[in-house]
């Protein structure tokens, strides 16, 4: 059954070993014989899987989105999810920088690599769009408590 017009906008793919096992591949045949327009990798705190996925749809008629989901973590301990999409190549520049930064700088109390709020700066977000990851994450976490500023 054909899925016009449906995109899925979080696939995590084996590049997220903790959450799935889907090759690439396989996923963009998929996605290609349910004639769906697009289809986003959104690896947990890497971009692993991109160019595997941008080169994988040359010839075919699916769109890739570059993106990630990332942990985002402040010094209140509270964290949560956050999915960042790259609408061009320096979006795609800035989220390689910020997904680098989690690794290298950014640690949660679990020692997840995580991306700290005063990272998300207009500098830092340039090219990308940013989805909170609902009223469980931290922007979520802040709208609930009706606390406009931090959110």
């Amino acid at each position: 059954m054909p899925f016009q017009g449906f995109v899925h906008l979080n696939v995590h793919a084996d590049f997220s070993i903790k959450d799935s096992l889907i090759k690439v591949p396989a996923l963009i045949k998929s996605t290609s014989e349910m004639s769906m327009p697009a289809v986003a990798i959104t690896d947990l705190s890497n971009l692993h899987g991109s160019i595997k996925v941008y080169k994988g749809t040359i010839g075919s008629n699916v769109k890739p989105i570059i993106d990630a989901e990332l942990n985002l973590y402040n010094d209140e301990g509270k964290s949560g999810l956050l999915y960042v999409y790259c609408k061009n190549l320096i979006g795609y520049k800035n989220l390689l920088k910020l997904t680098s930064m989690s690794y290298k700088d950014g640690r949660d109390v679990e020692q997840e690599s995580s991306i700290k709020p005063e990272w998300v700066t207009k500098n830092n977000f340039e090219g990308l769009i940013a989805i909170s990851g609902g009223r469980t994450s931290i922007v979520g976490q802040y709208l609930l408590a009706d606390d406009l500023e931090s959110a």
